[in-house]
């Protein structure tokens, strides 16, 4: 077993947690048992998650998504049944959000970029100095369809295709989870494709009258293999049990 501090401190220091803003408090949000034995990840706090991690008798759950977004105002409805799952279990949460997002190794952007096999991977997506994405060129040119379905197969994922740019792909840019601020630097970087878990009505009409294609993949689906990573990585850091819940 491995002592609960030890684990969120390691991740504080490794996910930078303390220098990043954001709009959750990223760290450890829910206390409980200090003994960890079994560790699990996930992308969201849902009930089933929690519920999940309770079958699966995990001691800390640590999630991409927070459970707490400031200002936490009241405990009612779902928070409280959420919490009340972690605290009647002592089970733990730790959420890491942009951290995650902005990380050099556990950005699911990249991931999802060397998972399709992109070369010359480059930051993309730039809101201020921190970029939430990449960006990249197909190993070859390749039909839209053929990427949409690449995607769909790598990802394990159900994919909604906006036909608005070239059929023949080359370059593409990533987002994972809600890219559809990135619409602009995509033009000006002109780029072919552009893949992101989901993007809003006014982007896409963005995306439409500047003639990009937008494959969208999935929030949760683009956001698996960040959380998934990390939990190898806790695994042979801690020698501890980890699983990846599935929501």
């Amino acid at each position: 077993m491995v002592d609960l501090f030890d684990i969120t401190s390691y991740l504080d220091k490794e996910l930078k947690i303390h220098s990043i803003k954001d709009g959750c408090e990223n760290g450890l949000q829910v206390e409980g048992k200090r003994e960890i034995k079994k560790i699990g990840f996930a992308v969201d706090v849902t009930k089933n998650i929690l519920e999940k991690a309770e079958e699966n008798k995990c001691d800390l759950l640590i999630s991409h998504h927070a459970l707490i977004w400031k200002p936490l105002r009241s405990i009612k409805g779902l928070i409280s049944k959420k919490l009340n799952l972690l605290l009647s279990n002592e089970i733990s949460l730790y959420s890491a959000h942009l951290p995650m997002d902005l990380h050099k190794k556990y950005s699911h952007s990249k991931l999802v970029g060397l998972e399709l096999g992109l070369t010359g991977l480059s930051s993309f997506a730039y809101e201020g100095r921190n970029s939430f994405g990449v960006s990249g060129s197909l190993r070859r040119r390749t039909k839209l369809d053929s990427l949409s379905t690449m995607v769909k197969t790598k990802l394990g994922t159900n994919v909604i295709v906006h036909k608005f740019g070239k059929e023949v792909i080359n370059t593409v840019g990533i987002v994972s989870g809600s890219g559809g601020f990135a619409i602009e630097e995509c033009y000006k970087n002109r780029l072919d494709c552009f893949i992101t878990g989901e993007i809003n009505h006014s982007s896409l009409l963005d995306a439409k009258d500047y003639g990009i294609n937008v494959i969208e993949a999935g929030h949760y689906e683009t956001e698996k293999l960040g959380m998934i990573k990390l939990s190898r990585s806790i695994t042979k850091k801690f020698k501890i049990q980890c699983v990846f819940i599935e929501s």
